[in-house]
Parts: C-alpha cells; sequence; structure tokens
C-alpha cells in the first residue's frame, strides 16, 4: 500500500516540469492520501462492524485499484483525484490490519506485525527504486509507470476473494458493542500513542517525500536520488520486521523508542548539516528509523489494546489522530523551501518534531491498558 503514495517522490520533480506545478502544489500529491487517512480511520471500525473487517479488507484493496487506474488519466484532476482514492482506499486498511492480528494471531502480534511492516516498507522501497529506471529505460511516461504500482493492488483483489466467505460480520460486530469509543479519546495513554504514531508519519511523510528532490538540488541526478531513497527504504526492512518481535518479548517498549528516535536523529543532522556527503549513511539512518518507529507504532496499538474490538477503535484514534497531524508535514516542508531557498529550515522543523516524538513513545512503551482486561467470571468472588 506505502508504495502508491511513496512511488511518486522519486517521480514528483518529472510531474512539476510536465505540469507546471510549483513545490507547494505538487507536495498535495503526497499530503492529500495522509489527509485520507487522518480523516476516515475513524470511520474504519463502525464500517467493519456493520459489514464485517474481511469484506472491508477486500474493499479496499478494490479501491486501492481503482484509484490507480484513474491517476492514470491525462488530465491534471484526476490525478488528484485518483490520488484521494488511493488515500481513502489506504485509511481503511491501515486501521483494518492490526485489528485483524490482534483477532487472528493473539500469540504472534509481534511476528505478524512485523511481517505486515516489512512488506510496506520493502513495497516502498521497491517503488521508490524503480519507478525512475523504469520511468527513463522504457517507453511509458510517468503516469503509465505509476500505474504498474496497481498490479500488487490487483492481486491482492484476487487472492483475498476466498477470505470473503469467511467475512465474521456477527461475531465483530458482538465484540465491538462492548467497545465504549470515548472512554479511549478520554484516556491518557490512547492519546500518547496517537501521538507517537503521527509524529513518527510527520517525520516520514515530510522529509521523505522530499529527499529525492533534496538530494537532486545537492547535484545527485535523479536515478542516484531515487536510488538513495530506495536504499533507506531497504535499511529499514530487517528493522520492520525485528522490532516488533522485540518489542512483544520485552516488557518496556522505551529503550526501543529511545534507539529509533537516536538513530533518526543522526539522519536528519546528517542531511541539514552535510547532505551531499555521506549521503548513504544518512539513508540508511534514516531508513532504520523509519521503520523501527512505524513497527513501534503499530506494535503499540495491539499492545495496548486488550482485544480485537479495543485494537480496531484505538487503530482508528490513533490513525485519524496521527495522520491528520503528519498530514501537514509535506506540505510545510515543500513551503519552507519554497519560502527559503532552502532546505535547512525544512530539515531544522523535522529536527524540532523529534522531541515530542520521544516524549509520546517514552510513555506509550510502558507496558499498560487504554482499559483494564475485563475480569473473568471464574475471578470474580462469589456472593454468600
Amino acid at each position: 500500500m506505502r508504495a502508491t503514495i511513496v512511488g511518486v517522490g522519486p517521480l514528483l520533480e518529472t510531474i512539476r516540469d510536465e505540469t507546471g506545478m510549483s513545490t507547494t502544489v505538487a507536495g498535495l500529491l503526497t499530503t492529500l492520501p495522509v489527509i485520507c487517512f487522518g480523516v476516515l480511520a475513524g470511520v474504519a471500525p463502525r464500517l467493519a462492524r456493520r459489514f464485517g473487517i474481511d469484506l472491508m479488507i477486500w474493499l479496499t484493496m478494490a479501491g486501492l485499484t481503482i484509484g490507480i487506474l484513474v491517476r492514470l488519466a491525462s488530465p491534471v484532476i484526476l490525478l488528484f483525484i485518483g490520488t484521494l482514492v488511493i488515500g481513502a482506499s489506504i485509511a481503511l486498511a491501515n486501521v483494518l490490519v492490526p485489528a485483524v492480528i490482534k483477532r487472528d494471531f493473539p500469540q504472534r502480534t509481534g511476528l505478524m506485525t512485523g511481517v505486515y511492516t516489512m512488506c510496506m516498507v520493502a513495497g516502498g522501497s521497491l517503488a521508490s527504486g524503480l519507478m525512475v529506471p523504469i520511468h527513463e529505460r522504457s517507453r511509458l511516461d510517468w503516469r503509465e509507470t505509476l500505474a504498474l504500482l496497481g498490479v500488487p493492488a490487483l492481486v491482492a483483489v484476487v487472492v483475498l476473494i476466498p477470505r470473503l466467505r469467511l467475512n465474521s460480520r456477527s461475531r465483530e460486530s458482538a465484540e465491538s458493542r462492548a467497545v465504549a469509543a470515548p472512554r479511549l479519546w478520554r484516556s491518557g495513554l490512547a492519546w500518547q500513542v496517537s501521538l507517537f504514531m503521527g509524529l513518527q508519519s510527520f517525520i516520514y511523510f515530510g522529509m521523505g517525500s522530499w529527499i529525492p528532490t533534496l538530494l537532486i538540488d545537492e547535484g545527485l541526478s535523479d536515478a542516484r536520488a531515487g536510488l538513495m531513497w530506495s536504499l533507506c527504504n531497504l535499511a529499514g526492512l530487517p528493522f520492520s520486521f525485528i522490532v516488533p518481535v522485540l518489542a512483544q518479548r520485552v516488557r518496556d517498549q522505551r529503550p526501543l523508542v529511545v534507539g529509533a528516535v537516536a538513530v533518526w536523529a543522526v539522519s536528519i543532522a546528517g542531511l541539514l548539516v552535510a547532505p551531499a556527503d555521506y549521503t548513504l549513511l544518512w539513508m540508511v539512518c534514516f531508513g532504520v528509523a523509519g521503520g523501527s518507529s512505524l513497527s513501534l507504532a503499530l506494535m503499540f496499538i495491539v499492545l495496548r489494546s486488550p482485544d480485537a474490538a479495543h485494537a480496531a477503535v484505538l487503530s482508528g484514534m490513533a490513525q485519524a489522530i496521527g495522520y491528520t497531524l503528519a498530514a501537514f508535514a509535506p506540505f510545510l516542508f515543500g513551503a519552507l523551501h519554497d519560502l527559503t531557498g532552502g532546505w535547512e529550515a525544512s530539515s531544522a522543523m523535522i529536527g524540532l518534531v523529534l522531541v515530542p516524538t520521544l516524549w509520546s513513545g517514552w510513555f506509550a512503551g510502558q507496558r499498560r491498558l487504554v482499559v483494564p482486561l475485563p475480569e473473568s467470571p471464574a475471578s470474580r468472588p462469589r456472593s454468600r
């Protein structure tokens, strides 16, 4: 899913040149999906209660395929409409996957979250690394190149068809009726989980959307800048798998948060001070921190929830708040560049965001639940 958004970054300069967009307007191509993540995240648990999680996930993959095809059309307005459809589809799927992991793999949440996160990072890495070479070495224009990202989505639509027979609408509805969503919105822990989700997304989408363009401005070729971004995502692959497995096994996830934020600080400082020197090192650090932080954010949703129903509601809350916050990142990053004529102010802004990221992750990493576990009948004292 991430590939359909990340894949735009390496081609953003080409899109700007051929359409005449400003940096700020072009930034909307990466901002609109994140806005959808925030606006629609709270709707996903209600849709799952009504139609079932399995059916909803299948519909999101179908919507993702349609959005990619719409983005293929020539008028520029359809590029933005297709981007909105893509964003809406991913927004719903993002919320529901943690609930599926909690429901179907309660004893292997770390492993399955790692697999899920690793697949997202791998998709982003392949997309960012292959878009420019495919565009330059084939007869495809940038629209047709982006349309290739629809192939995995179409495969998912076909593969998930058998799951429709298992659509557990009634069971999920019964469990979810017991969840009091307003109670989670009053939970300090739920807010800390949500802020960590949003702030790590703010950093990744804000700086990540513009890193290829930043490197091109520093003298790298389009292909090399895309390669650096691809290696960045590739570096995060093993950590996106290992970190959630470790997170499930340890009682306190705060050391993992500190480590991820520290590596991110090294990367951002390097890109701020010497982006053209040791570029590979800064990109590797950015990828390691990004993969670790995303997997931690998803694990916090699973680990801080007592059951699948609460996981769906907390996931909706975390991603609604988180991605609403993160939606402004690519726009602000590009706008600061337009205002100052350089990337220093934009990079410094991202560096400052690390402070609240560390704070929210520190508290979200403590072993607690957003609501107490329900008391089992056997544990209740018997009345005499």
